[in-house]
């Protein structure tokens, strides 16, 4: 027994042995569990009240995953003072010493403070085994967006305006207060820059431009801070304001101030309160014509760059042979010519396409209203109008990217209109595909000069003004300036007089009536003679018209062109004998064929010459004044043609001739 009981006491002791090694061997497997303390210390000493209302939560991360969490007391909480602390237990750290703890920690894991307003914040871990890590908060405020100049006497610069000759206004749609943070506009009232504020809602709800539950400044402001600025529905709110509500202006700009690049300027509208703006945009006198519509957003002082377009239209006409450059209208357009009675005279109009989301932005069609002044010196040309588009590139103005249609124009007030539609708003299609802001809108027909038509210096003036969509209402339309062409026209006066009674001074003592004469010249490589009534120049030399000298031996020809002609006796006076060669009549204009800043200024000079003998110029550059003459007795070329000296030379050496004979003679027989 006793050995039996040895026996069981050495297995016991054995088993026990293994179970301490077992347990020995697994306690090297079994990880520990660590706890940490996390505390919260606040470095924000007089600040206190900045600390957060609610708990936050530290997360802290195991291997940059969530893996323990600490809710921190909130403000007015039991902080024990500065410091808040919360404890994270059953941390998996790993066995070994502090060192290795230590490193085991902070290569593992990761504390994540909550962000707090007006704080920064310290991360810091320290102790051992019973970890602690401080976060320390320290106060730092942030500064709030403060308005770049105080609440009232803000300034508005619009930027790179194209001319020094703008006026811009601004009109207050809204006011408001500005917030110190944000620079946002606040307790908006309506502006005294509008009237009558229920028809404007009105209005714009008919045309679908606000929805119904607008009813206050307040939520239309907040509707029109929606909109982006160039958008065509702001573009739309603006004109129906601009044509039908606006009051008073709160400000205008002053003198133009040179811009950044050249042939820039800037203006700069001040006194403004924070706001919403309407700002018009028109131009001095005789600067032409003008799109443009802004509604801006006045927290603070403003920059704006200029969204306008200026609209231009501009009337040329076509000089037939002098013409030696294009100036960009097309070969031969310019503002001066000079032309016959009779003779087909071409005219254009030239308007720029404007920016196209201008002119969708009415609500109706966007039209040009070409109205033309026309002289009474003048006949139209019913069924010659040609209406083209041509890209702005394209200065000879000779390959059109589409052509169009032109009505009959309209007789109206002694002159006419031709209309083009550029946008249809109901079918919502511009005048061609692929039309471009600076696209040249082009009309082309003929006229010619009447027998009406003024001589000289004056000239026979055709102007045109366009009339053009700006505003929501068949009524809302602006105009340019007028843009002049001048077609100069020249007559000659002709004395028919007995040739021995001219003067050295070319003064005819005895004027011949009764003569007759005819007057071509060469057109097209074929003669063409004048006649007093339309069509004024045939090919047919029987219809031609007979000139006939009066009793004071006078007779003219009005409306003549720079150019050569002739001059044809048909029948001389009684007693006289008729030319036998006729008269070359040169007619030299010196025409101003580029831009004339005045019609009267487009003609330089005129000079006549008979048989290149210079006639006495007439009043005004109205053409010139020339003696013809006749001869009684033997028939004898007239002025220009040989004339009766060559005769007296050669009688002359007949008679040295026959001197030099006789002498000779006498001389032989004398031998």
């Amino acid at each position: 027994m006793k050995n039996k009981t040895k026996s069981i006491f050495a297995v016991c002791l054995t088993a026990l042995f293994l179970l301490v090694c077992a347990l020995g061997a697994m306690a090297d497997d079994i990880p520990a569990y660590w706890t940490f303390k996390i505390s919260v210390i606040w470095d924000d000493e007089g600040h206190e009240d900045c600390r957060p209302t609610e708990p936050f939560t530290i997360l802290l991360n195991y291997d940059n995953e969530p893996y323990k969490s600490a809710s921190l007391p909130s403000n007015g909480q039991d902080t024990q003072g500065d410091i808040w602390a919360n404890v994270v237990t059953n941390c998996f750290m790993a066995k070994g010493t502090d060192e290795e703890h230590t490193a085991f920690m902070f290569e593992h894991y990761t504390l994540i403070p909550a962000e707090l307003e007006n704080y920064t914040y310290s991360v810091e871990a320290i102790g051992s085994q019973a970890y602690t890590y401080n976060v320390t908060y320290t106060y730092t405020p942030t500064t709030p967006t403060q308005p770049e100049e105080p609440t009232s006497g803000l300034t508005l610069t619009m930027k790179n305006a194209d001319s020094a000759n703008h006026v811009f206004k601004a009109y207050a749609i809204f006011n408001g207060d500005v917030s110190e943070t944000g620079g946002k506009l606040s307790n908006v009232v309506w502006g005294n820059g509008v009237r009558n504020v229920e028809g404007l809602l009105a209005a714009l709800k008919d045309e679908e431009l606000i929805p119904d539950s607008v009813a206050t400044a307040a939520d239309f402001a907040e509707e029109l801070g929606t909109m982006n600025d160039d958008a065509s529905r702001l573009i739309r709110i603006a004109a129906i304001i601009t044509n039908g509500y606006l009051n008073t202006e709160s400000g205008t700009s002053g003198d133009a101030v040179e811009g950044a690049s050249d042939g820039m300027y800037d203006y700069t509208i001040s006194g403004l309160t924070p706001g919403y703006y309407l700002v018009t945009d028109s131009l001095t006198e005789n600067a032409g014509g003008f799109i443009s519509r802004s509604i801006l957003c006045l927290t603070s002082n403003t920059e704006s760059e200029v969204k306008s377009d200026r609209i231009t239209a501009e009337k040329k006409v076509k000089e037939n042979t002098k013409y030696t450059s294009d100036g960009g209208f097309g070969y031969g357009y310019n503002d001066v010519a000079d032309a016959s009675v009779g003779d087909p005279i071409e005219f254009e109009y030239i308007a720029a396409v404007p920016e196209l989301a201008l002119m969708q932005g009415y609500g109706r069609d966007f039209r040009f209203i070409f109205h033309d002044i026309f002289p009474e010196s003048m006949t139209l040309d019913e069924n010659s109008f040609e209406g083209y588009v041509f890209d702005s590139a394209d200065s000879a103005m000779e390959n059109p990217k589409a052509r169009f249609n032109c009505s009959k124009p309209v007789d109206e007030n002694g002159g006419f209109k031709v209309e083009v539609v550029l946008y249809d708003y109901a079918k919502d299609i511009f005048l061609c595909d692929r039309l471009a802001k600076g696209d040249k809108i082009v009309i082309r027909y003929k006229a010619a000069l009447s027998k009406k038509a003024l001589t000289g210096r004056g000239g026979n003036v055709n102007s045109l003004i366009l009339e053009y969509t700006d505003g929501p209402t068949p009524t809302s339309t602006s105009w340019t300036q007028q843009d002049d062409t001048v077609v100069f026209t020249y007559q000659v006066k002709f004395l028919k007089a007995d040739g021995k009674t001219i003067d050295k001074e070319g003064v005819a003592l005895k004027p011949l009536p009764g003569a007759k004469f005819t007057l071509s010249r060469t057109k097209d490589s074929v003669p063409v003679y004048y006649t007093e009534e339309a069509p004024y120049w045939t090919t047919d030399a029987e219809a031609a018209t007979v000139l006939v000298s009066g009793a004071d031996g006078l007779f003219s020809v009005s409306g003549l062109d720079d150019g050569v002609y002739t001059l044809t006796e048909t029948e001389a006076p009684d007693g006289y004998n008729r030319a036998s060669q006729p008269w070359t009549v040169t007619i030299s204009a010196e025409t101003a064929n580029g831009q004339a800043t005045a019609p009267a200024d487009g003609l330089k000079s005129v000079t006549v010459t008979v048989n290149e003998a210079e006639a006495k110029p007439l009043e005004e550059n109205r053409g010139g004044k020339a003696t013809i003459a006749n001869y009684s007795g033997t028939v004898l070329p007239s002025t220009g043609g040989m004339g009766t000296v060559p005769f007296y030379i050669l009688g002359g050496c007949l008679t040295v001739f026959a001197a030099a004979f006789i002498i000779y003679r006498k001389n032989r027989y004398a031998e």
